[in-house]
């Protein structure tokens, strides 16, 4: 779970996985975030859930979240963008939203694979850069 109380708890628009970006949908409800080009990715999942079931969202501060990939030096690319199952990739430029911003230490200053949890700091969907 997340350190902060930046949380609401949303219901499930399908199986979602913990430590994945959820975004809203039509049904006012959360479903993981399809990619890097949707504005409405709402946060991060705190929990595995199927459908129809409640789930608490970081919505904003500090969360885990999976890595879609490897990714090296967070110092130095700090920018991260949704991929298409709600892990998330460094920020590949023009066209997609960053949505959060990965915390760099010292015992963590990179991901080495796919599903590794990283810390974030989850800001939302930015200006298309």
């Amino acid at each position: 779970m997340s350190n902060y109380e930046d949380t609401r708890s949303c219901i499930a628009d399908g199986a979602i996985t913990q430590y994945t970006l959820v975004s809203t949908t039509s049904a006012g409800k959360v479903s993981t975030t399809g990619g890097a080009s949707e504005d409405n990715c709402y946060g991060i999942a705190q929990q595995t859930v199927a459908d129809g079931e409640p789930v608490n969202v970081q919505f904003m501060g500090e969360s885990w979240v999976q890595a879609g990939a490897a990714i090296n030096h967070f110092a130095n690319k700090p920018l991260l963008q949704a991929a298409a199952n709600g892990q998330v990739v460094p920020h590949s430029g023009a066209g997609n939203y960053s949505v959060c911003q990965a915390v760099p230490n010292i015992n963590q200053p990179s991901a080495n694979a796919q599903g590794e949890l990283i810390r974030v700091k989850f800001t939302g969907p930015q200006n298309k850069l």
